[in-house]
């Protein structure tokens, strides 16, 4: 990861976003540690620190992908209505039912460095993306430990590094979520199903081949918006001690039938990430989520 081109804000909010909803355009280890906290019977905010390590495709479709961790701070504040931390960095939820949901999504994925990547030596860097926009949560069904949720969400994509901040265009990822709170002696699983549909600037970003760009193997290419892939995640849990949670996962993306297979940059029709880790809290209120 090329740490050098992120600002003291997205280090902040990299501690936030370590309990939001997905990373990048594939579900990854950030969001895998997202399946860790449950807002009930939690506290109603707590501190601490957490840290993942794993192996990351480049990007979506990357024929490359390297080793990456880090520790990270963490705060976390369940609300009823406000949350920060959890879910996304700061969210206001709208309940018009026991079923429907309406709240802001975040995203985020890490930055990487194309003279590290074959395909992408000589191109521009792709730096740290935060997304951001509302979504609509269907609880379709829940009975007791038991739960199936299908996730709307819509963001706007915004890349940071040197020193600037650029829209990326924008993704819609619908997807289906089944999680299981006591599987196994009491670890939590959620599987979970999405496909990607991205806007041309953003397609751009990961696939486009300028003609200044262009070398032998790697031909001009004009990325278009549309279908980017599929998003399959596995991901389990397990309290350890009351402030002390771990998480293993892994995510399969699947690119046959991409808008842009067309691009030599899109070199993978499957792409699978792994991570473990764990969150470990510092400090808690004493108030219950909730209460």
């Amino acid at each position: 990861m090329k740490t050098r081109h992120l600002s003291t804000f997205v280090l902040i909010a990299l501690s936030f976003l370590f309990f939001t909803s997905r990373l990048s355009a594939q579900e990854g280890p950030i969001s895998t540690a997202t399946r860790i906290v449950e807002s009930e019977g939690r506290p109603l905010w707590e501190a601490g620190l957490a840290g993942f390590g794993g192996y990351l495709a480049d990007y979506p479709g990357a024929d490359e992908g390297r080793a990456r961790g880090f520790p990270i701070p963490y705060f976390i504040y369940r609300g009823e209505v406000f949350r920060a931390g959890e879910g996304g960095i700061v969210r206001g939820r709208y309940k018009a039912s026991e079923t429907l949901e309406f709240d802001l999504s975040f995203d985020a994925s890490l930055s990487s460095d194309s003279d590290k990547n074959i395909l992408r030596r000589g191109m521009p860097d792709l730096d740290f993306l935060g997304e951001i926009g509302p979504q609509v949560i269907w609880r379709a069904w829940k009975a007791q430990d038991r739960s199936l949720s299908v996730n709307l969400p819509m963001r706007a994509v915004l890349s940071f590094g040197s020193g600037a901040v650029r829209s990326q265009g924008f993704v819609f990822n619908p997807r289906v979520t089944y999680r299981d709170r006591a599987f196994i002696g009491g670890n939590t699983l959620s599987i979970g199903l999405g496909a990607i549909l991205a806007s041309e600037n953003l397609m751009d970003y990961f696939y486009q081949v300028s003609p200044r760009f262009a070398r032998p193997g790697r031909p001009a290419f004009d990325a278009s918006g549309g279908y980017l892939g599929t998003e399959v995640s596995l991901n389990l849990s397990r309290v350890v001690t009351p402030r002390l949670r771990a998480f293993a996962g892994t995510q399969i993306g699947i690119f046959s039938g991409a808008t842009n297979r067309g691009s030599t940059l899109l070199a993978r029709d499957v792409n699978w990430n792994f991570a473990a880790g764990f969150a470990w809290g510092i400090w808690e209120s004493d108030r219950r989520a909730g209460d």
